[in-house]
């Protein structure tokens, strides 16, 4: 099995390259935020776990072949995030500047309303880039 990581500041992109590899290459995609998220919308044990599993998590215990470091900038980072709509039950993402719903506040396959997650709020992103730049840059820089 091939291990791929991408490390990159939150809403650079991560995801949609992984949609992009899983298309491409048939990879199979996980995605430590989702699930993370997922647990503390259940207000579940691990959930409320989460922000210390967080804080502690520099490193995975897993073999990895490759890990790529995205890059940009963190004022393109707030624009996009601050565009940024989903879908809540499917996690399909929208973007009024790239890739808008064909009707305005709807997904394009059920119909329903689309949410704004509270980490895009513009002072959660920016939060969470001061976050980014404390513990994982490091790690981003052992790496290298």
């Amino acid at each position: 099995m091939f291990v791929l990581t991408l490390l990159a500041k939150p809403g650079a992109g991560k995801g949609t390259i992984s949609k992009l590899l899983v298309k491409d290459f048939k990879f199979n995609h996980l995605s430590t935020g989702d699930l993370l998220r997922h647990e503390i919308s259940l207000a579940s044990d691990l959930g409320n776990k989460a922000h210390i599993l967080e804080k502690n998590m520099k490193t995975a215990n897993i073999k990895q072949d490759l890990v790529a470091s995205l890059e940009v900038p963190s004022d393109e980072i707030v624009e996009r995030l601050s565009d940024r709509w989903v879908h809540e039950d499917s996690g399909r993402v929208y973007s009024y500047s790239f890739n808008p719903p064909k009707e305005k506040g709807k997904d394009d396959e059920t119909g329903e309303e689309l949410i704004r997650r509270s980490d895009d709020e513009p002072q959660t992103i920016a939060k969470r880039l001061t976050t980014f730049d404390l513990e994982t840059f490091p790690l981003i820089e052992y790496l290298e």
